[in-house]
């Protein structure tokens, strides 16, 4: 078989793309969007569009400079060493905040399971103790945890095909009008905030430099695909949400800490509200290994790049592994403690908009490395492209920075 032939093209390259993004990001997003409403659907449109435009500038990075560590690559190759450390240590504290984020859904829908409730104090237990146990896991066993992560994608899809499909036959369409706005503020008062909220559900789409190298004609393909990819988990995530506010009244998707587990059983029953629930928990449960993974390996690159003091690279690497492991699950324990909130969904807010304010300064790094790349591209339309992709990344970044501030 030729080389050619092994490759693949861009809707499979697309569907690489989407599949690495579906995770946990969904599962407590709409009962945080129930404060606004229903159209909080324009939230979503807005957040596709700029994750799209994010995407794209990924996909060109990756065709045109291929990096050995990834996305943490590209700011010191094109702007400067110290914009790299910048770039390391906001991906570094988002991967792991982030993580805390995932664990959170992951609490909230594995009391679901067993219809319990706790008081914040026992579910801040709780949480400490999955992250604690996940550090665990990684420390004996990461292979198993990583395949855990993967076998779990599919059983992640079912909440959500679950409720675009039972919306759709028991979709109250008066139930959905009556919670179009209920913030009491404009609509583009209350969507503004919540762009960044909704970003956290995108977090993944750079994962096109993972296929680059698969796909055939990766200068057209690639960047297609990374679009592709996101605009497919954007009509997902919205249509998902948006039956849930037509099958759930809005008060009480709110205060939910399992909303899809919450919906499924006010539409058809406990026993598939538990079934859901249990499949939102083992995807988180599985999402939340995988991000603890990239975090320790975080640590592995900044002693590489010299963003850490040289001591640290000479320890072995059965010590470092426990080291980078301790250090990552301590530092979890710290702010969950420090973030807890008056309730779970708050803190969750508060975990969410912390990570995507985090990641959209390595997006924004990311989108200022291409423009400086472009300017060294032969082919005019590659160029220009480029161009155009850099600088609609980069006011992306900042400009749902500025709405959630600004509101």
């Amino acid at each position: 078989m030729s080389k050619s032939a092994a490759k693949i093209g861009p809707i499979l390259a697309a569907c690489i793309v989407a599949g690495n993004m579906i995770g946990s990001g969904i599962f407590l997003l709409p009962a945080v969007l129930a404060s606004v409403g229903s159209g909080s659907i324009i939230g979503w449109l807005i957040g596709a569009l700029c994750a799209s435009l994010l995407a794209g500038v990924y996909g060109i990075l990756a065709t045109h400079r291929p990096p050995s560590e990834g996305l943490l690559d590209y700011p010191i190759q094109a702007l400067h060493p110290i914009a790299g450390f910048i770039n390391w240590l906001a991906y570094w504290l988002g991967c792991w905040v982030g993580t805390i984020g995932i664990l959170l859904a992951a609490v909230g829908y594995g009391l679901a399971i067993f219809s319990l409730e706790f008081g914040r104090v026992t579910e801040t237990g709780i949480l400490i103790a999955a992250i604690w146990i996940i550090a665990i896991i990684n420390l004996v066993g990461p292979r198993f945890m990583a395949r855990f992560s993967a076998a779990t994608l599919v059983i992640g899809l079912l909440p959500i095909a679950a409720a675009i499909l039972i919306g759709f036959f028991k979709f109250d369409l008066g139930m959905f009008q009556t919670a179009w706005n209920v913030s009491g503020k404009s609509m583009i008062e209350a969507t503004s905030p919540i762009v960044l909220t909704i970003f956290w559900a995108f977090l993944g789409m750079e994962s096109a430099n993972a296929v680059s190298r698969i796909v055939k004609n990766p200068q057209t393909n690639v960047p297609l695909a990374a679009i592709a990819g996101t605009v497919s988990v954007a009509v997902i995530y919205a249509l998902a949400t948006t039956a849930l506010f037509g099958l759930i009244p809005v008060g009480t998707l709110s205060q939910s800490s399992a909303p899809f587990a919450d919906a499924i059983s006010i539409a058809v029953g406990p026993i598939a509200g538990m079934v859901v629930a249990a499949a939102a928990f083992a995807r988180t449960f599985g999402c939340a290994g995988s991000w603890f993974l990239v975090s320790a390996e975080a640590n592995r690159v900044a002693i590489d790049q010299g963003y850490l003091p040289e001591v640290l690279s000479r320890a072995l690497s059965s010590e470092s592994k426990i080291r980078d492991t301790v250090i990552i699950a301590a530092l979890m324990t710290i702010v969950s403690a420090l973030t807890i909130s008056p309730t779970l969904n708050q803190q969750f807010i508060l975990i969410v908009d912390i990570t995507v304010l985090i990641f959209l300064l390595v997006y924004a790094l990311s989108s200022l490395s291409l423009i400086k790349f472009a300017q060294d591209f032969d082919d005019r339309e590659q160029k220009r492209r480029a161009m155009i992709f850099g600088w609609l990344g980069l006011l992306s970044s900042l400009a749902i920075t500025f709405g959630y501030f600004a509101f």
